[in-house]
């Protein structure tokens, strides 16, 4: 068994094809970012799909689309009650209030020189940020898109030739909104 792991792994580092002129690369990935404004952050989850075009081995045009869910609970998103009489008791609902995020971002990302399965990598994107939101007296309950930019870094771990792990980490930040960090993991398919 160990001799049959280390034959795949000598196999996978021989065989394995970096993002070449030419090539594309499909990666689907998960994770979280840090979400909220204010002295409490909050790790909500991130699923994403990028897909990337080789200019040469180190040179890649990127393009992907991100859905960030920012769940939040609050009283502040309630409506008030319409009229109050003296005397009356207010119970306060904790209202919850679904908020999404969608970026399309397309930009670049360059690769290091690797003599492994190990890839490190730079990006920079640009693009925009839909925020929207499923309680109407939130900020942007009736949506809001921004231009943002979102520059990173992160390593891509070739298993066989058409197929790896990848990491990323990245700061998104938008015109109006505060920024926060992507870090994200998932698998990629070479072709």
């Amino acid at each position: 068994m160990r001799r049959l792991l280390y034959l795949s792994l000598l196999t996978a580092s021989i065989y394995a094809q970096d993002l070449g002129k030419g090539n594309v690369e499909v990666k689907i990935s998960g994770g979280f970012i840090d979400a909220g404004n204010g002295p409490v952050r909050v790790a909500a989850p991130a699923l994403g799909i990028e897909g990337a075009f080789g200019l040469s081995r180190f040179l890649a045009v990127t393009g992907g689309y991100t859905h960030d869910y920012l769940n939040s609970a609050s009283l502040v998103t309630c409506d008030p009650a319409p009229l109050n009489l003296p005397g009356q008791t207010i119970i306060p609902k904790n209202c919850v209030s679904a908020e999404f995020q969608h970026e399309f971002m397309g930009g670049v990302r360059i690769s290091a020189p690797n003599v492994g399965r190990v890839t490190p990598h730079l990006e920079f994107a640009v693009g925009a940020l839909k925020q929207s939101s499923t309680s109407s007296p939130a900020s942007f309950s009736n949506g809001r898109t921004e231009f943002g930019f979102r520059p990173g870094l992160g390593a891509d771990l070739k298993i066989v030739r058409h197929f790896g792990i990848s990491i990323d980490a990245n700061f998104v930040k938008a015109h109006h909104t505060t920024g926060f960090y992507h870090v994200m993991g998932g698998v990629y398919f070479l072709f």
